[in-house]
């Protein structure tokens, strides 16, 4: 991503991605900082931070949803832009250099999932592997009447 796409400056304050919207583009950071926040029944949740390198809106590279979440810039910010016609060239070219921006979406999902675990253990749900666990021992019937 670092050698492709538009050169975008925002200013302190500015919000860059509106959590509902659709749009195609994903940023990295050239330099500043950026807060990432959710909006649930009119209360607002900072999901992180990132800094310098670090991209996001990356999902909406590879999907057509709606934004999941907000992001303004916490300081001036120079960032760059790219659009999913440039990310598809890129991949279609050269796909290697699209490896840090999935790495980078791997990883946001795999800490998404640590703490949404960690919220459900603080409400006192079983974890799940304990569930998979008591399933593991429980015979199940198929329709052959066989353990499946």
């Amino acid at each position: 991503m670092a050698d492709r796409g538009r050169i975008v400056r925002v200013r302190k304050g500015d919000l860059i991605i509106q959590e509902g919207m659709r749009d195609m583009r994903a940023y990295q950071i050239i330099a500043g900082r950026v807060k990432v926040y959710t909006t649930h029944k009119g209360r607002r949740y900072a999901l992180g931070r990132l800094g310098v390198g670090e991209a996001f809106g990356e999902i909406a590279l590879v999907s057509n949803a709606p934004r999941i979440a907000s992001v303004v810039a916490e300081e001036d910010c120079t960032l760059r832009a790219i659009t999913r016609p440039v990310f598809n060239r890129l991949l279609r070219r050269n796909p290697r250099a699209v490896v840090p921006l999935l790495t980078a979406l791997v990883e946001r999902l795999r800490e998404m999932n640590r703490k949404y675990l960690t919220a459900l253990e603080a409400r006192g749900v079983p974890k799940p592997s304990a569930y998979f666990d008591a399933e593991a021992n429980t015979p199940s019937q198929s329709a052959g009447g066989g353990l499946v």
